[in-house]
């Protein structure tokens, strides 16, 4: 170890300490450290030497730069023309460098508002550190089940149990007709049930009336300023009446406030909330452990121990529920409210949220493109500033300092750098709405005005920018020697450009990676969109039956549509084939074989005609037959999976199944039958054994299935079912969903990934190809000479080509290297997310490779075809 203090410490104190005090600073420090060193520990002398130093780091210490502004400004305002004119006179590398920059700032920029977007959802709310959702984990027949809801009674028990610095609250989504006038009636699907402590938990912005006592009696009803312009205009809502419509009646709610329309950066949905006080009439029933489920919150006013409050919520759930609720054995589980967006994929949640490795998937998307620019940026900067040689020897001879010439090169990227941000915000404003947030497939906020650390982050990055791009090409040309400089002979300060290969590896390996990706989101979702599910869902779509009235009354309704030219079929399902919700876990019993009593069992209910409808095949047995009364009750078909995991024939077998219609009805029949399987889930999960047996309860007769013939103009279908519709139910409006849009919905993420991956990745390889052009046209004009001699000797173009084009194969071999691998484990633990996906093997990453050598031979293709015209004679000439 070096026995003298640290060298750069010295430099440090002498830079910064004033020369009237440095002498003694610097004598007392040597003084200390000598002494300390004599006691042997020279490395705690060197440590204790820097510590002094650093202790003296204070404005008093500091030097004063007095009677130099004026000199340096004028100095400063030199180097800028002079930047402006250097930027001039190389206008390809300009241009080249500047494309690359506003595209990689321009795409850097959307998908970083993106990202923090995405992580600011409910951070708005004052105290949001404090706000948690309480939400249940349990056991439905043998399933593992997580809900984002908890059931109504849990919070008066919380509050008799809870100290009092706890605040609960309840919102309860309940979606129903809005009637104001005789013609304006629509379903409000954002309608909620809230007790008046939510206000207190979410302190919503008021626009009019007050949010005091708010939800405090029955039939109160505070709405947002959207729902307020739609219902009343401009007049002032507060004190008139909206009509509730539900199945059970007609209710006439007070409007008693409203607040502005939600953010978009928040997990709630809703338009309308009612005192939770108005079930009593609108619903008796709602105060049970089992439907409806609640969303449940809490705010802790002094923080909470979550593994002491899951304790003592099971305590309070053995004493206080009711034995069958605790048969599922619940679970209670705390989540803090801004994790939610990011980290909960539970069943009934308000709408569908995110995922945390999506968001940082964009986030390293971001950063690859940016870094792709500035290599791009750095490597022409340093190829251009060696045409360069003769300025900088002539500015050394005429006595430059080596700070001065820094200084020119830091100014000539900070000139560019600035002027691509200023560019590249300018696009994103221009283009925003609606082509970059239809890019993004959400509604992205703009946030340049109001995001302080934002703007700080791009002043702070020109600036990091702009020494790195600027300082490094000035230190690899100011160490010329001024007269080599300007007879340009630089033979001896020549480097192999180790540096310059190594960062076009770097730029090729993520130009690899993210070609390979694209294929692999693409393809994937095309797969999810194209894979046979087992039934036919195209020109099937599915009529809602909106209230009592409908669902008592299906039949004719089935029978009118059946009336229809275009109809070939109807049948009546308890939930959208497809989608994987309201596929309910009853329990099934096969009383001659015990051992299987706990299967994971899916039910459907649906009558005779349901198979016929999405052309379900038959594997063995048949169909229901309406001819045979005793379907209706003893009725059971399985499909394959179902079948293969009882094992052997099923037919005849003897079955009883436990069906809920407000009580427990276990139907004992025999299995008819066994279809193929068919995902009645998303591709997200394998095929799980499903039962179907006929239901026409009420409470299952949630969808007519219509099966529309592809002959004929789906508009007028549309029409004509509504007319039909409107006769059989004129108090209420149609809703129709296409079936195979439903289901297209259930891969929207992967839909979004795709368009997003796929046209950033192009834009990065662009900017790739942009570089390598221009590195291109560099390297070719440097080697003018030797390709002229090359001719000379009678060497052919494809040679030449060749020779030129050698190094890059080098370098696309370590690409791969490097892509490969990263790009084969990234890709199998996304695929991991999927029951079923593609086999992204050895041909696709030998595609990826053959793209990518195409894109460089693009990039240099205008390079070769210029070698190939050179004459010999004038390649000697060059100088």
């Amino acid at each position: 170890m070096k026995q003298t203090p640290p060298e750069w410490a010295i430099k440090f104190l002498r830079w910064f300490c004033r020369e009237d005090h440095l002498e003694e600073i610097e004598g007392d420090l040597y003084e200390i450290f000598n002494l300390k060193k004599e006691y042997g520990d020279i490395s705690y002398a060197r440590r204790t030497f820097l510590y002094d130093v650093l202790k003296f780091f204070r404005p008093s210490n500091f030097k004063t730069p007095a009677m130099t502004f004026s000199v340096n400004r004028g100095l400063w305002n030199h180097n800028l023309k002079i930047s402006v004119r250097i930027l001039k006179k190389y206008l390809l590398f300009t241009g080249i460098n500047a494309t690359g920059l506003v595209l990689g700032i321009t795409a850097f920029l959307i998908l970083l508002l993106y990202y923090l977007q995405e992580t600011s959802y409910d951070t708005f709310f004052p105290n949001h550190q404090k706000i948690y959702r309480i939400v249940i984990n349990s056991m439905e027949d043998g399933q593992y089940q997580e809900s984002a809801r908890s059931p109504i009674p849990l919070m008066e028990f919380y509050q008799e149990a809870m100290a009092e610095d706890v605040t609960f609250g309840r919102m309860l989504p309940w979606p129903g007709f809005i009637k104001f006038k005789e013609t304006d009636k629509r379903k409000e699907n954002q309608f909620v049930f809230a007790d008046e402590t939510v206000f207190d938990i979410f302190p919503f912005k008021v626009v009019r009336g007050s949010l005091e006592n708010a939800l405090s009696a029955p039939f109160q009803l505070v709405i947002t300023e959207s729902k307020a312009l739609h219902y009343f205009g401009n007049e002032n809502p507060v004190g008139k009446t909206l009509i509730y419509d539900e199945s059970s009646g007609e209710f006439e709610f007070n409007v008693v406030a409203v607040v502005q329309d939600l953010p978009f950066n928040t997990h709630l949905d809703f338009d309308f909330i009612a005192s939770i006080k108005s079930l009593n009439q609108v619903a008796p029933w709602y105060n049970n452990w089992f439907y409806p489920s609640t969303f449940l919150y809490a705010k802790f006013e002094n923080g909470v121990n979550i593994e002491a409050f899951q304790k003592r919520s099971h305590k309070i759930l053995e004493q206080n529920a009711k034995p069958g609720y605790l048969d599922d054995h619940p679970e209670v589980v705390i989540q803090p409210l801004t994790s939610i967006y990011l980290t909960s994929d539970r069943n009934g949640e308000w709408k569908s949220n995110n995922t945390q490795i999506n968001i940082n998937f964009f986030a390293a998307l971001a950063g690859f493109i940016l870094l792709i620019a500035i290599i791009n940026y750095i490597n022409l900067t340093t190829a251009n500033s060696q045409q360069r040689t003769r300025e900088i020897g002539l500015k050394k001879a005429m006595g430059s300092a080596r700070s001065q010439l820094i200084t020119q090169f830091f100014l000539e990227s900070l000139l560019m750098i600035s002027l691509s941000i200023a560019i590249s915000v300018t696009i994103i404003i221009l283009l925003w709405d609606p082509l970059i947030s239809q890019l993004l497939n959400r509604t992205v906020v703009l946030q340049f005005s109001t995001n302080y650390l934002l703007l700080a982050s791009l002043l702070a990055g020109s600036l990091v920018l702009a020494g790195v791009a600027g300082v490094y090409p000035a230190l690899a040309t100011i160490r010329y020697n001024p007269i080599d400089a300007i007879r340009n002979n630089l033979n001896q300060y020549m480097s192999k450009g180790t540096q310059r290969k190594a960062l076009v590896t770097v730029q090729l390996s993520v130009s690899m990676f993210l070609i390979l990706f694209t294929m692999l989101l693409i393809k994937q979702y095309f797969f999810l969109q194209t894979k046979y599910s087992g039934f036919e869902k195209d020109y099937r779509v599915a009529l809602k039956m909106v209230d009592d009235h409908d669902a008592l009354n299906y039949q004719t309704l089935k029978e009118q549509l059946m009336q229809l030219s275009f109809v070939e079929n109807v049948a009546v399902s308890s939930t959208i084939i497809g989608l994987g919700e309201g596929f309910y876990g009853f329990n099934a019993t096969l009383p001659d074989r015990p051992n299987l009593d706990n299967v994971e069992w899916f039910t459907l209910g649906v009558d005779e005609d349901y198979l016929q409808t999405f052309d379900i095949k038959m594997v063995e047995g048949r169909d229901f037959n309406k001819d045979l009364s005793s379907d209706e009750k003893e009725a059971f078909i399985l499909n394959k999976t179902a079948a293969d995991q009882l094992g052997g024939s099923v037919l005849e077998e003897r079955m009883d199944l436990t069906v809920y219609t407000g009580k427990a009805d276990t139907r004992k029949g025999k299995i008819i039958g066994v279809v193929e399987d068919f995902h009645f889930q998303s591709l997200y999960e394998s095929v799980k054994p499903l039962i179907i047996y006929i239901n026409k309860h009420e409470h299952y007769t949630d969808y007519l299935n219509i099966k529309l013939n592809p002959g004929n103009s789906i508009t007028e279908q549309v029409e004509a079912i509504e007319a039909v519709y409107g006769s059989f139910n004129p108090d209420k409006p149609m809703e129709l969903l296409f079936i195979e849009d439903e289901i297209k919905q259930t891969y929207k993420r992967e839909l979004a990934s795709s368009k997003i991956m796929f046209w950033f990745t192009l834009l990065s390889i662009f900017i790739a190809a942009l570089g390598a052009f221009g590195l291109a046209s560099y390297s070719f004009r440097r080697r003018t000479k030797e390709i002229g001699m090359r001719k000379v000797l009678g060497a052919s173009t494809g040679h030449i080509t060749l020779e030129v084009m050698r190094e890059y194969v080098l370098l696309l071999g370590i690409a791969c290297l490097v892509a490969w691998p990263i790009a084969f484990y990234l890709s199998a633990q996304w695929l991991g997310n999927f029951a079923y996906s593609i086999h992204f093997g050895v041909f696709n990453y030998l595609l990826g490779l053959l793209l990518l050598v195409g894109i460089v031979l693009l990039s240099n293709l205008h390079q070769l075809l210029w070698s190939i015209k050179l004459n010999p004679v004038d390649c000697l000439r060059v100088e």
